[in-house]
């Protein structure tokens, strides 16, 4: 009888704790929430006038949107980005951390307009020790790369749109890490390498589609909007 009494107690335990977590309201940062509404309210999407070699652009939201190298105040940057993991939540000296790289292609604007926003893609990483020639090259001999996705985050490529919310350099991030590719696809035509004044560049002609998603944490989930007909082109030689 006593064994009983103890199992109902577990039990009856457990469904409170299962209650509890069903019942807590999630939390939204006011900022977000105030902010984040705005900012889509006020999304510009256009083509320049003018041209430039290095073109990115692609169709949202049911416009056309392009990106153009020193038009409109723009620039590209095509650079290695470099990141580490630690084994602890510290970091100490003389302690070995887990050291990577990857390939950024990312437009800026230098002045500040509110609502702006830009597009950014980051290759699959690689080991810190790595040549970024060998890494480059290993990059651009592969045709068609996958999306990432919420299920799919190795040899993929991922998709950000930047906006910018002040002049201080915050930003919300649409991503395409927040949700599922189907159909997405980063698809490389050309990849010409050469050499401008010593420096390492390659001539791109590429492809894209994928399915941008709000960050839940904003106060609003779900497809922001697909990308289709994305194309780069252009020489790009690494900062």
């Amino acid at each position: 009888m006593k064994k009983n009494v103890t199992i109902s107690y577990l039990i009856l335990t457990i469904i409170v704790l299962i209650w509890s977590c069903e019942e807590q309201e999630p939390f939204f940062s006011p900022y977000f929430l105030e902010n984040y509404p705005k900012l889509l309210d006020n999304l510009n999407f256009y083509c320049p006038d003018q041209g430039s070699e290095k073109i990115i652009s692609f169709d949202v939201l049911n416009q056309h949107n392009c990106y153009y190298d020193n038009i409109d105040d723009r620039f590209f940057i095509f650079a290695m980005h470099h990141t580490f993991t630690t084994p602890s939540p510290t970091i100490t000296t003389g302690e070995k951390y887990d050291s990577k790289k990857l390939l950024g292609l990312t437009t800026h604007r230098k002045s500040y307009i509110y609502a702006d926003n830009n597009i950014l893609f980051y290759f699959p990483m690689v080991e810190e020790e790595c040549d970024d020639e060998n890494y480059l090259d290993s990059i651009f001999a592969i045709n068609k790369f996958e999306i990432r996705s919420n299920i799919n985050s190795k040899n993929s490529v991922l998709i950000l749109m930047d906006i910018r919310a002040d002049s201080t350099g915050n930003i919300f991030a649409i991503s395409s890490e927040f949700g599922p590719q189907n159909d997405g696809y980063f698809k490389i035509n050309l990849a010409n390498k050469t050499f401008v004044d010593g420096h390492l560049c390659y001539e791109l002609e590429c492809e894209f589609e994928c399915n941008l998603y709000h960050w839940p944490q904003y106060g609003k989930k779900g497809l922001f909007s697909k990308l289709s007909n994305g194309i780069i082109r252009g020489t790009y030689c690494i900062n």
